[in-house]
């Protein structure tokens, strides 16, 4: 039986991740900007690499909600996903319902749905699909692509993803291009960290630089959210004027190491 409609419809948002942060315009976004532009003009692959907490889903999402003219689907791959899973798991994100059948009936009916309703899709943390996974997306790119509507875009992102792509020479024929985040380097961290807080605002360089170093930022957009929310915590009767002390930058590595912890040996 084809897959039901009735979770389809939705304003395309309530299917996206919220963001927690405002995006930094930063080099590795406007790249991604002009891409995902390309790549819903010709309907295609594009992939969004670069390491952990650089912006790469909150640039995808952005992005997205940015263009409604598209029905959009976000799927989160599975860390132990098989590659004959993912089908199922694309269809159960479109319909909101768990997917049915042999693998290639349901891929079948995933191509339907994408043409028929106009479906944009974000794959995340694609590499733990694997190559043989990403090339069922491929796949399924290839099939809508025949249709009389066009092909889908497919934004295919996670840390690896190109790697894992570019394993297979026909999937690289097919990318549109590849946006590749980075960390902050030295001139853009200061520009950014000076955004997040007021008193980071008006904090010296040199002490900007004991924070990303002492305290994990790594120059990693999530670790400095991070960071700038603990500077509340740690000292939350200090005027925003107030330049951050050396002593905090240290009450806030130990923070960092607690939260660390807790992660790795939750209770």
């Amino acid at each position: 039986m084809a897959a039901t409609l009735q979770a389809l419809d939705i304003d395309r948002d309530d299917r996206l991740p919220v963001l927690k942060h405002p995006l930094v315009p930063t080099p590795s976004l406007k790249l991604a900007s002009m891409l995902v532009t390309l790549a819903l003009d010709m309907q295609g692959l594009l992939v969004i690499d670069g390491p952990s907490g650089t912006g790469k889903t909150s640039a995808a999402v952005w992005l997205a909600r940015q263009n409604p003219q598209w029905r959009w689907a976000y799927l989160q791959v599975p860390h132990t996903v098989r590659f004959d899973e993912v089908p199922a798991h694309v269809q159960e994100t479109i319909t909101g319902y768990p997917a049915h059948g042999k693998v290639r009936d349901i891929q079948r009916e995933n191509v339907r749905l994408m043409q028929q309703h106009h479906v944009a899709f974000i794959a995340d943390e694609v590499q733990h699909a694997g190559t043989k996974g990403i090339q069922a997306v491929r796949y399924l790119a290839d099939l809508t692509a025949m249709g009389p509507t066009g092909g889908t875009p497919i934004l295919l992102v996670g840390h690896g993803s190109l790697n894992a792509a570019s394993t297979a020479p026909e999937m690289l024929d097919r990318l549109i291009g590849t946006a590749e985040f980075t960390l902050l380097g030295n001139g853009a961290l200061l520009e950014f960290a000076h955004t997040l807080h007021p008193r980071l605002a008006v904090t010296p360089d040199d002490v900007i630089g004991r924070l990303d170093d002492e305290c994990a930022g790594n120059g990693s957009l999530r670790s400095w959210h991070t960071i700038a929310a603990l500077l509340t915590r740690v000292s939350p009767h200090e005027p925003d004027d107030r330049p951050v002390a050396v002593p905090e930058v240290r009450r806030i590595a130990v923070f960092r190491r607690h939260l660390a912890d807790a992660r790795r040996n939750p209770a």
